[in-house]
């Protein structure tokens, strides 16, 4: 008699116990995914090169004076030299702007990397 009274239960229970496992197995699968770890982006390297034209610009030399030089060939050949140190002195200002930028870019790649590093590792 309780064996005919225990039928329906386990009737009841087998079908709660397929929605179980679906149950468990959904919950089973939030729970890993909950449990996964999180990996932050690290960003592209940085690429901030100079171009290979300014860095092969050469200042010009000096003229070069012929024995006997008049002192005009002396003040024309003085004006050219002036012109040449200017020219220069612009070359290098821009080449020292050039690495400036880069340096730039590369203090705050570096910052980020270090955010990235110092922030706590997810568990």
């Amino acid at each position: 008699m309780r064996a005919a009274a225990l039928s329906p239960c386990r009737r009841a229970l087998g079908r709660c116990g397929r929605c179980g496992r679906l149950v468990g197995g959904l919950l089973l699968a939030a729970a890993l995914a909950a449990c996964g770890t999180t990996v932050q982006v690290v960003p592209e390297p940085l690429d901030c090169p100079v171009p290979a034209g300014l860095l092969a610009q050469r200042c010009a030399e000096p003229e070069a004076l012929a024995d006997g030089a008049t002192f005009g060939q002396v003040l024309a050949a003085g004006g050219r030299d002036r012109d040449a140190l200017r020219q220069c002195a612009a070359q290098q200002r821009v080449l020292a702007l050039a690495l400036a930028d880069c340096n730039t870019a590369i203090a705050r790649h570096r910052e980020a990397l270090r955010a990235i590093n110092s922030s706590p590792a997810p568990r």
